[in-house]
C-alpha cells in the first residue's frame, strides 16, 4: 500500500492506532469478542458515538477526532468496493462529517525569541549538539520527523557551503 498509494508512514501509524481505539470501543459497547465482531457492527451511530468517547473520555482536540475519522471513511470507501451489498452501509459512513475547527493564525516569531530559542548554553555537554539540531531545522525549515529520519549520506560538506537533502512528507 505504502508504494502504490504513495502513503506516508505516518498515515499508516495514525490509521491503525484509529482502528485500535475504534475496534477497542466497539468491543466494549457491543459486547462482544473482537473476533465476532462484523464490519456491518459499525454503524453509522457506533462510530458517533466512537469519535464522541475521544473527546469526552479521551480529552482529544477535534483536530485529533477528525484525524482519527480520516482513517474510517478511507476504509469504508474500500468495503464498498469490495463488498457492493454493504454500498449503502459504506454510503452513509462516509457521510459522518469532520468538526469544524478554526484555523490558527501562524504567526513568527521576533528576531530577539528566535535567536533565544537558538542559543541553547553551549557550555553544557548537550548544548552543541542542540544547537546544531536547532540551526538545522531552522535553516532547512525540516520537521522533527524529517530531521530524526536523517541518514549521514543526506549531509554534504564541502568548500562551497554544506547541504542537507532532505525528502519532503508525504507526497
Amino acid at each position: 500500500m505504502l508504494a502504490y498509494r504513495n502513503v506516508s508512514p505516518q498515515t499508516i501509524c495514525s490509521y491503525r492506532d484509529a482502528f485500535r481505539l475504534l475496534l477497542k470501543f466497539s468491543v466494549a459497547k457491543l459486547h462482544v469478542e473482537p473476533v465476532a465482531l462484523d464490519v456491518t457492527d459499525l454503524r453509522p451511530d457506533v462510530i458517533l458515538a466512537f469519535l464522541e468517547s475521544l473527546e469526552r473520555e479521551r480529552n482529544n482536540s477535534a483536530r485529533s477526532r477528525n484525524a482519527r475519522l480520516a482513517a474510517i471513511p478511507s476504509f469504508f470507501r474500500w468495503i464498498a468496493v469490495a463488498r457492493p451489498d454493504l454500498a449503502g452501509l459504506a454510503t452513509s459512513v462516509r457521510a459522518i462529517p469532520t468538526k469544524h475547527t478554526d484555523r490558527r493564525l501562524i504567526c513568527s516569531l521576533s528576531r530577539p525569541e528566535m535567536q533565544a530559542i537558538l542559543a541553547p548554553d553551549l557550555s553544557s555537554p548537550s548544548g552543541r549538539p542542540d544547537h546544531a539540531l536547532l540551526l538545522t531545522m531552522y535553516n532547512t525549515g525540516a520537521r522533527v520527523s524529517g530531521i530524526t529520519a536523517m541518514e549521514f549520506r543526506q549531509i554534504e560538506f564541502g568548500s562551497r557551503g554544506s547541504f542537507v537533502h532532505l525528502h519532503g512528507r508525504g507526497r
